[in-house]
């Protein structure tokens, strides 16, 4: 959903957030942009290598489950993520 919304801020309006707005009636133009400039435009959409699959196991060991925490390992990943991949690698 990140990848689809990104692309339509950048490829088709930029950042009229105005116009993006108009086509989801239950969000204001406000939100769109904070939304977009705190979470979607900071995150990374690469594939997870398996680098950072060793980095995660070995941080889990670490510090335990706290995403948070181990999302500041692995810039561009949230902490949302970080804990979905934990869960497929761990």
């Amino acid at each position: 959903m990140y990848v689809a919304i990104s692309q339509i801020v950048f490829c088709r309006w930029g950042e009229d957030f105005q116009k993006i707005a108009s086509f989801m009636p239950d969000r204001m133009a406000p939100q769109i942009r904070m939304r977009y400039h705190t979470s979607i435009s900071k995150v990374d959409f690469k594939p997870w290598t398996k680098q950072e699959d060793s980095t995660l196991l070995s941080l889990v060991k670490e510090h335990g489950h706290n995403w948070t925490k181990l999302s500041k390992h692995f810039p561009g990943k949230s902490a949302h993520k970080v804990s979905r991949i934990s869960r497929v690698t761990l």
